[in-house]
């Protein structure tokens, strides 16, 4: 019997060659539309496979379709569908192949469920039979299923689509690359492990168990909860489904289905063997256990962070353990166990930050950092955080000057689920034209609303002028003609030189067993491939003496501000940081600050002060707003607020407002590093640049530490002269 095919409006492709006389569309999917043609100098109906134009120019999808052509030519065997041609006609790309007529096996399982015995065994003997002569020619499928399987009316089963197969002969076998259908995708293919033909009797075991069952062997809400359960779990027992199911053959679907290549059956003519005993022969199988990783407790942030609170250690002390080891691939990992609530931050960071971009592409670090939430092998777009939200966790991921991070909070239980997507995110990032546009879109859309929001502009010049070198001026993207000129062989270049594991560090906080930990992430990381590391990032700044000053007007401003910036030293220099970040907090960091205290509340001449102070490797910003009462002198604002640092430089800070300070920082710390997201943050950041992890714990020293002696030298040292300064008025540009 034939499939039934609803036929489409045919338009037919783009172009064609007067060879082929195009009957109609036999089907489409997400690559392309496959037509029925006759072939007029043969007189022969074929089957022509066109690739969507939108995708025919992707290299590495052309490179498919070539694969396929150049092996399944290899193959001649009457239960593999032949290839013909590969064609360029204009703007298409198609294949030529042989026109089955019949139906699918999976049409033929969704209309009759599970197949009796014999029809079965028959169906089996056909599959292993082609299968095994592209196994005698070193080519593995590794998409075999059953969508790919063509039933005749006759009964002829052929296999169908080589176009993601591969030689396993020695020496061409790589990892890294993941490519197959989830639910019937072995371990190791899942895990971007070397496949051969061991992957294919794993896909066959699938099938069979389909077959014989009517019941997929695995099957799950996302590709992603399928894949884990393909390297995780078993099945259940054939026999607990279909009950009349013979010993032997439920013996040879659990064998092919080992998690262990080497458990397989080592070839299909074993598998053969094995579905041609008695059923006398053998014993049913035992039954497997019952899946023991679903269902977790709920995440909650609050009460996590609360129940850390009273649970910590009593004492003026906050220290957490550090544990380092790196993997053979040059991938660093840090574990810190913390028991007091049963839940886990497993964070990737990448030195991939937005000082990276190269010129004339800013936008390029933070475009592929959304990319990365655009699907992997076995993720989809969106996928991640939809199942991390089920699980009741939270993915979030960031970017910075010296790299980006992707984190993972869930509960103790699910630290296997964080573990394989952030190792197929690593592995094999997927970066589509589709993904492009929706990130380039993205990306100038947060340009936007940065420069359009109140003093954007002026946030981002102050930058420009504070810094000589690019690499330290830029933020997180650069303005739409930039962004517009990143291409998507920009995007899957910067992945492969920065998103390896030689360039990125694992970071894993929380309640977890360390010899598991260990254990599990060495077998998901330490088989990615990894290649030479890029090279290092040049953010020196010359020195320059002078200061720089620009007026500008703001529409959406309301009230006149004086931005100040300086460029000082970065956190390589602990003692220079701390003490800096001690003078922010001195002036601006409460109500209770000089800046609030003697421009706001003394003259009346602000309404608010702000303040920050970068955080990076490189060199970093100290910047003050100074927030006008409108009608105030601005210059009179400026010249009080650099007499109010000169009068640190010349008096020192009295000590009383000394110990406020270091009590303010040892607070804000320990609030800060309360939940294990925000200690994987930092401990990601730190190892961005090089900072050992165990740094963490010497921040209540560098806070004790801190003097008036200090204060004054760093205040002299960096905020001198040499300073960028911003007068920003309400008004329409000129």
């Amino acid at each position: 019997m034939a499939e039934t095919v609803e036929m489409k409006p045919f338009t037919g492709p783009l172009a064609l060659p007067e060879r082929y006389e195009l009957m109609g569309e036999l089907g489409r999917g997400g690559m392309g539309i496959v037509y029925q043609a006759r072939d007029r100098e043969t007189n022969e109906v074929v089957a022509l496979k066109f690739l969507k134009p939108e995708i025919a120019g992707d290299a590495q999808i052309l490179e498919r379709f070539r694969n396929e052509v150049r092996l399944s030519r290899k193959i001649s065997h009457r239960n593999v569908a032949r290839i013909h041609e590969f064609h360029r006609a204009g703007d298409s790309v198609y294949v030529s192949m042989e026109y089955v007529e019949g139906e699918s096996l999976r049409a033929l399982l969704q209309r009759e469920g599970k197949l009796p015995l014999e029809r079965g065994l028959d169906i089996a003997r056909q599959l292993i039979a082609g299968v095994g002569e592209a196994h005698n020619q070193s080519i593995v499928h590794r998409d075999l299923k059953p969508e790919n399987t063509m039933i005749k009316p006759s009964g002829e089963v052929k296999v169908m689509d080589f176009g993601i197969s591969k030689s396993y002969a020695a020496g061409v076998t790589t990892t890294g690359a993941i490519i197959g259908t989830p639910a019937y995708m072995a371990p190791e293919q899942a895990e971007g492990k070397p496949t051969d033909q061991r992957t294919d009797i794993y896909a066959l075991g699938l099938i069979l168990y389909e077959v014989f069952t009517g019941a997929t062997a695995f099957s799950g809400e996302t590709p992603v909860s399928v894949a884990l359960k393909q390297i995780r779990e078993r099945p259940p027992a054939p026999s607990r489904i279909a009950r009349e199911l013979p010993g032997y053959v439920e013996k040879a679907i659990l064998r092919c289905l080992e998690k262990d290549p080497a458990q397989r059956f080592q070839s299909v003519d074993d598998l053969l063997r094995a579905l041609n005993q008695e059923a006398s022969q053998t014993k049913r199988a035992p039954r497997s256990k019952r899946p023991w990783w679903i269902g977790a407790a709920a995440l909650v942030i609050v009460s996590s962070a609360i129940t850390f609170w009273i649970l910590r250690p009593q004492s003026d002390s906050l220290r957490f353990p550090i544990e380092r080891f790196t993997l053979a691939n040059g991938l660093p990992v840090v574990l810190s166990v913390d028991h007091s609530a049963p839940v886990f931050t497993f964070l990737a960071s990448y030195k991939a930050g937005s000082r990276r971009d190269p010129v004339g592409r800013s936008g390029l670090a933070i475009m592929v950092a959304h990319l990365m939430q655009q699907g992997s092998a076995n993720v989809a777009a969106g996928e991640e955080e939809s199942l991390i939200s089920q699980l009741g966790g939270n993915h979030t991921y960031g970017i910075y000057p010296d790299s980006s991070h992707f984190a993972d909070t869930l509960p103790a239980s699910q630290l296997e689920t964080a573990l394989f997507m952030e190792a197929d995110r690593m592995r094999s990032l997927e970066i589509t034209p589709a993904g492009m546009d929706a990130v380039r879109s993205f990306v100038k859309e947060q340009y936007a609303e940065n420069v359009n929001r109140p003093y954007g502009r002026a946030l981002r010049r102050i930058m420009e002028l504070t810094f000589s070198n690019v690499v330290n001026q830029r933020s997180f993207a650069g303005p739409p003609e930039e962004i517009d000129a990143i291409t998507i062989d920009d995007a899957r270049q910067f992945y492969k030189q920065y998103y390896m594991p030689s360039n990125a560090s694992l970071i894993l906080v929380g309640d977890f067993d360390p010899a598991t930990a260990r254990e599990r992430i060495r077998h998901y990381f330490e088989n990615i491939p990894t290649t030479a590391l890029p090279p290092p990032v040049d953010a020196s700044e010359p020195q320059q003496i002078a200061g720089r000053r620009e007026t500008s007007t703001d529409p959406s401003a309301k009230v006149p501000v004086v931005l100040l910036c300086w460029p000082v030293a970065s956190t390589q220099n602990p003692k220079d940081w701390f003490a800096l970040k001690a003078l922010l907090d001195l002036l601006v960091g409460t109500e209770a600050s000089r800046f609030p205290v003697s421009l706001g509340h003394g003259a009346g001449i602000a309404s608010a002060v702000e303040g920050n102070l970068g955080t990076s490797g490189g060199p970093n910003y100290f910047w003050i707003a100074l927030i006008a009462v409108p009608g105030k002198d601005l210059g009179q604002l400026e010249k009080m607020a650099l007499q109010e640092i000169d009068r640190v430089i010349r008096e020192g800070v009295p000590e009383d407002e000394m110990e406020r300070i270091r009590m303010n920082g040892l607070r804000t710390r320990a609030m800060e590093f309360v939940t294990s997201t925000s200690r994987a943050i930092a401990l990601g950041q730190m190892m961005s640049f090089g900072a050992d992890p165990e740094a963490i714990n010497g921040w209540e020293d560098g806070e004790k530490r801190l003097t008036s002696d200090e204060l004054r030298r760093v205040a002299k040292q960096y905020l001198t002269a040499n300073k960028a300064v911003m007068v920003v008025n309400p008004g329409a540009s000129k």
